[in-house]
């Protein structure tokens, strides 16, 4: 890592430009939480929950579009979610890979994402790394509910480019499912004698916004 330039930008962060950008956006995701509460989840019907049917208040389409600025998940196929809808062929399609038909699919996946929240909420680790959800939308769940304690960042290629960036990156952790990824580069926050006092967002936005920022694409 280049410690000049580090604690450089780190040293001289952009706390009004930040504060700014969150409260633009900050009210989308608890927005979000209110509406689809754990509650809501467990009784949602499919067409509450899929993209494809051009409704931007289902609960794929807020994590996926919706969130945009909030963790940028867009590059995920549909079928990331499990199932959507595809307005062209007029069904539902599924990730055959996993599933084989719809509703085992959309009945599996609200049971993981309450599983997930649960889980999230005991900050059992090890669960969440096994739940079977896409990784890019686990992570994306997990940052949406827990803002305080889960780091936004959701595609892998961007969590390996700010391990490499802070030393964390290595023939060990290189292995590690992005959950425990997550958790070294939050832990490489809360050791810092700065960035220690800074909230999740705060720091988030110091990566992407300020130092080292995204991955060239």
């Amino acid at each position: 890592m280049n410690i000049e330039a580090f604690t450089y930008y780190r040293d001289h962060f952009p706390y009004e430009a930040c504060a700014s950008y969150w409260k633009e956006h900050v009210w989308k995701r608890d927005e979000f939480v209110r509406h689809f509460s754990r509650d809501k989840i467990a009784t949602m019907t499919v067409d509450e929950y899929v993209v494809g049917k051009g409704d931007d208040t289902t609960f794929c389409y807020g994590l996926w579009r919706g969130l945009k600025r909030l963790a940028n998940i867009s590059s995920a196929f549909p079928t990331a979610f499990g199932i959507y809808y595809n307005k062209k062929q007029q069904r539902y399609l599924v990730d055959r890979a996993t599933w084989l038909d719809t509703d085992t699919a959309f009945e599996q996946m609200r049971t993981q994402i309450l599983r997930l929240l649960d889980d999230g909420k005991k900050e059992d680790l090890a669960s969440l790394a096994d739940n079977p959800i896409n990784s890019m939308v686990k992570g994306k769940i997990l940052t949406t509910y827990y803002p305080e304690r889960y780091l936004s960042i959701c595609a892998m290629n961007h969590i390996d480019h700010y391990m490499k960036t802070f030393g964390l990156y290595n023939d060990s952790s290189k292995l590690l499912d992005a959950v425990y990824k997550r958790e070294l580069l939050t832990d490489f926050k809360n050791n810092d004698p700065v960035m220690k006092d800074w909230s999740l967002d705060q720091y988030v936005y110091f990566m992407w916004g300020v130092f080292p920022k995204g991955p060239a694409k």
